[in-house]
């Protein structure tokens, strides 16, 4: 027992001995373990956090489950029928305003069971001449509480900043693909500013299906008014787009941050591996004199062990400062109040408990095969001499035979570095090659381009458009395809033969059940020359 107790005390002492003698290589496994778990829980920390407080934005101020636009107001028995039919419907009648400095304010009014304004500074309306307004409109335009602003020639105070839940993403049109908070907000007022003729209004409904049918609310509205435009909550980018900007970076963060922890512990595991091919006659002396596997094994799973838990406890400490700059670059494009960082319970067995676990299981097995062998073997240091035998008799140079025998004995360590430089090379590509590519595609939208002005008019018999020669008409709708068992919105141009503005030879020749979709579109879907797809009227 006390021989047992002084290979202790000597097994300790090499523990602190190893960690000095080798500072740098191990300093460099910390430093990417906590990369990779920075950026894991970074990422994904933030990123729950911003999905949180938008569900309960959502939740608290009921968002709507779409809303449709018509040419003329709803009469009272228009909407006494749709509520017949268990929809809860809201008005959000809308006018824009053109500010002096360029900028368009969408007035609504005040909205009480759906899409209500959520107030993050100041206080709701009280009285009439008071506005609530979009806040990161009024922090782009240095609008503060108790400011005053001029809409349609009357003086209106500012009593409150905030958003409505329909306007997260701020666009001015649904399809628009940015937003701009400097030239474009929403503003709420009373009821009263809508009783007198201000401009030309825009009569949106927001509704919301209390166990009521969308399929018998569109058809009602198609036979009943004159419908130009319906859009549900699935496929408004104001509402969605939040949701979609958040799942890439966090699957894109998840994945390179496992693969370089996958890596780095793989690289431990060799490392250690190579450590007790280096003391093989060591252990086997120890063997010797009676110290059991089990005890071996633990003293050479001691470094790795340390080296995981530093790594992954600086990790897990930067990501706090890493999620709280995430949150703020997501905060200049999305409107919402105070977003609170979510610590999930993933999230701590991840960064805390996962790369220790890793690096305990790979070392392991490694370690466990390595001491299989025979006492002798190991006191002795033999190895297995039939590559050196094999290419004794082909007679290969020196120097070749020793290069690839030293790749032989540690082949992992190079697969492993081959694994981490082609990660880094695809990283870094793919950075480049995005950048480049949207630097090109800005530089040259407007060669590509054949018209300077296009007009989109909702309602507009066709026949009573007068055209000069330099214009044409083209028609656009939407349609449903069914991808797997989930709808999505084509938008299809009806274009005339022989067109000005679009360069398709094809399109003369097309019969009325053909169709050219984009090369986006054959890609993702899967489509080539001569397939068939079914498209449904939206």
């Amino acid at each position: 027992m006390r021989l047992i107790g002084k290979e202790d005390c000597l097994m300790n002492k090499r523990i602190s001995r190893d960690l000095k003698q080798n500072f740098l290589q191990y300093f460099s496994y910390v430093l990417l373990i906590s990369l990779s778990i920075m950026v894991v829980v970074g990422f994904n920390k933030s990123m729950d956090g911003y999905t949180n407080s938008v569900n309960q934005l959502y939740v608290d101020y009921r968002v709507q489950d779409g809303f449709f636009q018509v040419r003329d107001v709803l009469s009272e028995e228009q909407i006494a029928n749709i509520e017949a039919m268990d929809i809860v419907l809201e008005d959000e009648r809308f006018l824009d305003v053109n500010m002096d400095d360029g900028s368009t304010i969408r007035v609504f009014p005040q909205r009480e069971n759906i899409d209500s304004f959520a107030i993050f500074e100041g206080r709701n309306i009280e009285a009439d001449g008071e506005i609530l307004l979009d806040s990161k409109y009024a922090g782009e335009n240095g609008i503060e509480i108790g400011g005053e602003i001029e809409v349609e020639g009357e003086i209106y105070v500012v009593v409150g900043l905030g958003i409505t839940p329909d306007y997260v993403y701020t666009l001015k049109n649904s399809g628009d693909m940015m937003n701009s908070p400097s030239k474009f907000g929403i503003a709420c007022v009373s009821s009263g500013f809508f009783e007198e003729e201000k401009g030309t209004y825009c009569y949106s409904y927001g509704f919301l299906t209390n166990g009521g049918s969308l399929n018998d609310l569109k058809k009602y509205l198609i036979d009943n008014t004159i419908l130009l435009d319906w859009i549900l909550k699935s496929n408004n980018a104001r509402i969605q787009m939040v949701y979609d900007d958040v799942k890439g970076p966090k699957v894109m963060a998840s994945i390179l941050g496992f693969l370089l922890l996958i890596v780095i512990v793989f690289v431990i595991a060799t490392s250690v591996k190579n450590k007790l091919d280096d003391e093989k006659q060591t252990i086997g002396i120890l063997y010797a004199q009676g110290v059991r596997k089990g005890k071996i094994i633990r003293h050479y799973l001691a470094i790795p062990c340390i080296l995981a838990l530093i790594g992954s406890v600086i990790g897990f400490l930067l990501s706090f400062p890493v999620a709280k700059l995430l949150l703020n670059l997501k905060a200049a494009e999305y409107t919402l109040p105070n977003i609170e960082m979510i610590l999930s319970p993933y999230l701590i067995f991840i960064s805390l408990i996962l790369p220790t676990l890793l690096t305990i299981v790979i070392s392991y097995l490694v370690l466990n095969k390595q001491m299989a062998k025979p006492v002798l073997q190991l006191i002795r240091d033999l190895e297995d001499n039939t590559f050196k035998k094999s290419t004794t008799k082909e007679k290969r140079r020196f120097l070749m035979r020793f290069r690839i025998r030293e790749l032989s004995r540690d082949v992992v360590s190079v697969l492993l570095l081959l694994v981490g430089v082609l990660i880094c090379s695809l990283v870094m590509i793919t950075a480049f090659y995005l950048r480049d590519s949207a630097t090109h595609y800005i530089d040259n939208i407007e060669e590509n381009l054949k018209y300077d002005y296009i007009y989109t008019l909702k309602y507009q018999p066709i026949q009573k458009l007068n055209l000069n020669d330099d214009s044409e008409i083209m028609v656009i709708s939407t349609f449903l395809y069914d991808d797997n068992g989930s709808e999505r919105e084509f938008m299809v141009q009806g274009i005339n033969a022989n067109s000005k503005f679009y360069d398709m030879s094809k399109i003369n020749v097309m019969q009325e059940d053909e169709i050219i979709i984009s090369s986006c579109v054959a890609q993702k879907y899967g489509y080539e020359v001569n397939d068939s797809i079914t498209l449904k009227e939206k």
